[in-house]
């Protein structure tokens, strides 16, 4: 593939996620908003595509991975964010250096796309309860298999 099919193609890419409507929408603490574009499990792996709006001017997202996590109402279980073989975990952003376990995220209008990876919930749960730090929760939000 020539190198600006390639850039083509994935710049259509970009547009057609940022350009997604939402599953769901909640507040951040600066009174930005936070959208939940995409949660699909996959191969027992749950993604989940967020995108941070700029409606109030540029602002830094910041958050402790830790605290990023969803619950399976179903089983009432707490899933965190997965991380791979060498501890690192497996979202972006991330910093991703040892001893590190937050992410920061530059958002400037009209916003950024961001991701987490978890393990998927069991098989006949159809919505979780996201968690995202300084952000309301995202309850009831619908999961696709």
């Amino acid at each position: 593939m020539s190198r600006s099919l390639f850039l083509l193609a994935l710049l259509f890419l970009a547009t057609a996620v940022t350009a997604a409507e939402p599953l769901q929408s909640q507040f951040h603490a600066t009174g930005n908003s936070v959208d939940v574009l995409r949660a699909q499990v996959k191969d027992g792996v749950l993604t989940v595509v967020l995108r941070a709006n700029a409606e109030s001017g540029k602002f830094a997202l910041k958050m402790q991975l830790d605290g990023v996590y969803y619950i399976d109402p179903k089983s009432q279980r707490k899933y965190l964010v997965l991380r791979d073989e060498k501890g690192d975990w497996i979202a972006n952003p991330s910093k991703n250096r040892p001893g590190w376990n937050h992410a920061e995220l530059s958002v400037k209008p009209p916003g950024r796309v961001f991701w987490f990876k978890f393990p998927a919930p069991e098989s006949d749960t159809n919505t979780i309860n996201l968690v995202v730090p300084d952000v309301t929760p995202f309850d009831d939000l619908p999961i696709q298999r």
